[in-house]
């Protein structure tokens, strides 16, 4: 699964802190806690086609509001 993230907002930047098979987390870079808006898009293998090269993706875009938190 690749999971790519496009901020809209400004911020200190952002990562995929982390990925499961039901959804994702974005965190803000250097413990920043702003309310960014980013799109994002999700890229991945249908479950038993993921050694196939050429098997169909299925993406999933949506436009979100996130609430970064610092850990």
């Amino acid at each position: 699964m690749r999971v790519q993230v496009t901020l809209t907002g400004d911020c200190n930047g952002v990562y995929v802190a982390e990925k499961s098979a039901t959804g994702f987390t974005v965190a803000e870079l250097r413990g920043g806690a702003s309310n960014a808006t980013f799109d994002w898009e999700v890229a991945a293998r249908r479950k038993g086609y993921e050694d196939e090269r050429s098997g169909q993706v299925w993406r999933i875009r949506r436009r979100d509001v996130v609430t970064f938190s610092p850990r």
